[in-house]
């Protein structure tokens, strides 16, 4: 399934996420965003954010959602700075320096074949029993991996042996990637 942002409702969105952190951290107050077309739509987002050196800081987001994507945008806003359990919480004096990522996702579907994944546009979720890895499509840009080293990566983050793939539930989904810089 096919889906679209506009240029605005892009930089609307990282607004909504820049604002919400402001807010978050005593900087600034929440301004009310026009929220209009696919922003009402309920659909999953990541926020990540990273250091002006290119760190990660926070990186939480969902697959599936019955939210609109402005909630969501403003909830994992607020989960990427203060509930990543790999960070210390951010602080305001570090908002200033922190770049602001944000991926909006179209539906998760199950993988018939890894040619089906487009690098850069899909992104990959490995799961088997409780264990279960989701890598983003612009990771595999970000790496320079093939399709074949993104499914092994992602089936490490789920700590599955990639050997093993075949066994795994293998699912896709479009991902719209879009930052500040």
């Amino acid at each position: 399934m096919e889906f679209q942002l506009t240029a605005n409702e892009q930089q609307i969105c990282l607004k909504i996420v820049r604002e919400t952190l402001e807010s978050l951290l005593n900087l600034g107050s929440a301004a009310s965003q026009p929220v209009t077309g696919t922003l009402e739509e309920p659909l999953p987002c990541f926020v990540t954010l990273t250091t002006d050196e290119g760190e990660l800081r926070g990186c939480i987001g969902c697959l599936e959602t019955l939210s609109p994507l402005h909630e969501n945008l403003r909830t994992f806003a607020e989960k990427a700075a203060f509930e990543d359990p790999r960070f210390e919480p951010v602080r305001p004096e570090e908002l200033a320096s922190l770049n602001i990522k944000v991926a909006v996702l179209g539906p998760i579907q199950p993988l018939r074949s890894l040619d089906d994944v487009e690098l850069g546009k899909h992104g990959l979720c490995v799961s088997f029993g409780s264990k279960r890895g989701v890598l983003l499509a612009s990771v595999a840009i970000e790496w320079g991996w093939d399709r074949d080293e993104f499914l092994s990566q992602t089936c490490k983050k789920a700590g599955l042996d990639p050997q093993d793939a075949s066994k795994y539930s293998l699912e896709y989904f479009e991902e719209i990637s879009f930052s500040e810089t």
